[in-house]
């Protein structure tokens, strides 16, 4: 099934880039997606059918409940709640796309989403292991 709930005008690099900025944030805040899942999404998850189990999943709306509490870390003045739903509505798709586009982030989807910033590190290590002989510095 295709995604037809969430239609967004933020393109999906711009939310690639917010999916990392949150990896980087809810894996400082988390040792494990499974923590991270347990701690942020029990209570906002539900459960469905799939595949001839019950499992737990974040509808749209969860997820976007969960959204402001990082976008909001740090600012002096919040974010507007049209930015936000706009935001959620992308990053939502974006998650949701990671292994079957069926409108519900599945768990497996969340801890994709949560290692998404420890790969790409990784990944730019590699890279620059590669193309330089060396590994790259921080802030680089």
């Amino acid at each position: 099934m295709s995604s037809s709930i969430v239609n967004v005008s933020i393109s999906p690099q711009v939310a690639r880039a917010l999916i990392f900025n949150w990896s980087a944030w809810i894996s400082s805040r988390h040792d494990t997606a499974d923590s991270a899942w347990e701690a942020d999404c029990r209570n906002v998850s539900v459960e469905v059918e799939k595949n001839h189990s019950v499992v737990d999943v974040l509808r749209l709306t969860g997820w976007e409940y969960l959204w402001p509490r990082w976008r909001n870390v740090g600012r002096w003045q919040p974010l507007a709640s049209e930015t936000f739903a706009q935001e959620a509505k992308a990053t939502f798709k974006y998650v949701d796309q990671l292994q079957q586009e069926d409108d519900l982030i599945s768990k497996p989807e969340f801890k994709l989403a949560f290692s998404l910033a420890a790969t790409d590190l990784i990944l730019v290590s590699c890279l620059c292991m590669i193309a330089f002989g060396t590994t790259a510095k921080p802030g680089l």
